[in-house]
């Protein structure tokens, strides 16, 4: 009896810690859009009866927001755009093994089993206080230092198993054998307490002149979904991502703008910031977006399906990816959760389009 009783407190306690994690990303999402709903005056009254009855029909009664807002950017009608807090509750769990996701996602690991894409040179790597260099060799601190030190440059510093965000991603610059980091001087050994433990430094790469000329002070990267459809990996959507005010990320929460990319790697005629707000000029360099071509776009989906389809834990990935000065793609990260989903439909419409009955059916 007592141990009945045992699990049947452990089987409650575990319904409810999942329902206030469904009810805190309701709460979390519904708020992020209902801002965007109320600081974007582009945002417009829209029939949307054909929605709320698609949703209804399937079990779920539909705050139009996401429609209103995703339709009123793009001028993209459809009833298939796929509400946030659905995505975050429903879908990327079931497509994806929550269980696994941080393993696969440790950028200190990317070289063991994604190389079918160059990589950033390594400079070094810290896993649990241990120091590794770009080969997995162990090595000391001395030895990390010295790697760093001895060539000038620039290079990244970022964590290795969460930086969702930009979090934690900073230039560094060395200079006559000294750091600056954060725009001052620092040690090696203050350096190290800053990041603790699980980081990597890379050398910054120079990218290609195509999407320097749009935004040169940040690398931008291309942000492609794919998805595994039966046993076919599909390329979902793709929008490229540049920095803005002259921050050195281009991550969208940092103030960014995306732009969707077509079928054919082409920048569509408008970017878009956080709020939605729709840009035909990128807002800090002036430059258009319309028509600029994404070096060798069909080889990076070409190569992406082959990398995903390694991965059979993992059904929708979201990849990162760099373009150098030789228009070779450089993978930056993959993304296993918390894969942002609003900047995709407010550049190329509903997030699975015609895949979307195949996905709300699997949940």
């Amino acid at each position: 009896m007592k141990k009945k009783f045992k699990e049947f407190s452990k089987d409650m306690l575990k319904k409810g810690t999942k329902a206030l994690k469904r009810k805190r990303i309701e709460l979390m999402y519904t708020k992020k859009i209902k801002k965007i709903e109320k600081n974007n005056h582009n945002i417009n009254e829209i029939d949307l009866e054909d929605a709320k009855k698609y949703w209804k029909d399937r079990g779920i009664n539909l705050d139009t927001s996401w429609h209103r807002s995703y339709i009123s950017i793009n001028n993209n009608m459809s009833e298939k755009y796929i509400p946030e807090t659905v995505f975050y509750n429903d879908i990327e769990p079931k497509l994806n093994n929550q269980n696994l996701y941080l393993a696969y996602s440790d950028k200190n690991s990317y070289a063991k089993f994604l190389n079918k894409m160059k990589l950033p040179d390594t400079v070094f790597k810290n896993s649990k206080n241990i120091f590794l260099d770009y080969d997995n060799n162990l090595i000391d601190i001395l030895e990390a230092e010295h790697f760093l030190l001895k060539n000038d440059g620039k290079y990244i510093i970022k964590p290795s198993l969460d930086s969702g965000g930009g979090k934690g991603v900073e230039l560094l610059e060395i200079k006559k054998s000294k750091i600056i980091f954060k725009n001052r001087k620092t040690t090696f050994e203050e350096l190290i307490k800053y990041y603790k433990s699980d980081f990597i430094v890379q050398k910054s790469l120079i990218q290609s002149k195509e999407l320097s000329t749009i935004y040169p002070h940040s690398i931008n990267t291309l942000r492609v979904i794919t998805l595994r459809y039966n046993k076919e990996i599909v390329i979902l959507s793709s929008v490229a991502r540049f920095g803005n005010n002259g921050s050195v990320i281009d991550n969208q929460a940092t103030g960014g703008i995306s732009c969707g990319v077509d079928s054919d790697g082409i920048l569509k005629n408008f970017g878009v910031d956080k709020s939605g707000k729709k840009h035909i000029i990128h807002p800090y360099t002036l430059v258009p977006f319309e028509g600029v071509k994404i070096p060798n776009y069909t080889s990076i989906c070409e190569k992406l399906s082959i990398m995903h389809n390694e991965l059979p834990y993992f059904d929708m990935i979201s990849w990162d990816i760099a373009i150098n000065m030789n228009n070779e793609p450089v993978l930056i990260e993959l993304n296993l959760q918390g894969q942002e989903i609003n900047f995709h439909q407010f550049n190329n419409g509903p997030l699975f389009g015609d895949y979307t009955e195949y996905i709300l059916d699997k949940i």
